[in-house]
């Protein structure tokens, strides 16, 4: 990237919020050169509540949080990825990293070690799944679960719906607070990362969710 991270102010989330690729969204991001441009934005933390909603338009290009705090969504908060009219983009559109793993050896080897706590939610009114890839290799991450519907499969096995469309690679996964919190796999999104975000991201099993890890690290 030739985007430097000194240009850029980092700034809190603490209401609704909107952050659009091609913009430098009030001087937190940043637009590089790559074809097509990747938007770039720090922020401090993310913390919202009620029906407080994280919008990104992904339609000028790819857009990538890097978030060096907490995030907590509560109530019917949550985020909102859309790419101008389309309201189903892929979520290797929309990534959000969080801090690097503890090089600490103490730290490193203990799951209950961590720099973030992450709360991440689609929203409940319209009904959305938030469509993004969430890489927090130092943090406990879970989902504001019960806002969306059942997630519905078509015939070729195919999934949409639930509270989060993408992926989630974290430290330590801690569930949710709702006992219907979904979290829905493309099939494709091997693919998907590889393209996006290149071989360092690259893993070797498909179904890797479905098959019950809770670490990034045991791909590495």
């Amino acid at each position: 990237s030739d985007v430097c991270s000194s240009d850029l102010t980092a700034r809190d989330i603490t209401s609704s919020t909107t952050i659009t690729a091609g913009s430098t969204n009030g001087g937190m991001c940043a637009v590089d050169s790559n074809t097509p441009p990747i938007t770039h934005c720090r922020i401090s933390s993310i913390n919202f509540k009620g029906k407080e909603f994280l919008t990104v338009d992904s339609a000028a290009g790819p857009v990538r949080l890097y978030v060096s705090g907490n995030v907590s969504a509560s109530g019917q908060a949550g985020i909102i990825h859309n790419a101008g009219s389309n309201t189903n983009p892929s979520p290797g559109n929309l990534g959000i990293f969080g801090n690097p793993l503890s090089t600490d050896p103490s730290c490193m080897a203990n799951a209950d070690c961590y720099s973030q706590t992450v709360t991440l939610a689609g929203v409940s009114k319209p009904a959305k799944a938030a469509n993004l890839f969430a890489f927090f290799p130092d943090a406990r991450v879970g989902i504001n679960g019960g806002a969306q519907g059942a997630v519905t499969c078509d015939g070729n096995g195919e999934c949409g719906g639930g509270d989060i469309y993408g992926a989630v690679w974290t430290k330590k996964w801690d569930g949710s607070n709702s006992n219907n919190a979904q979290l829905v796999v493309p099939r494709n999104m091997a693919d998907i990362l590889l393209t996006n975000y290149g071989t360092q991201f690259a893993i070797s099993v498909r179904d890797y969710v479905g098959l019950g890890v809770n670490s990034w690290r045991g791909f590495q």
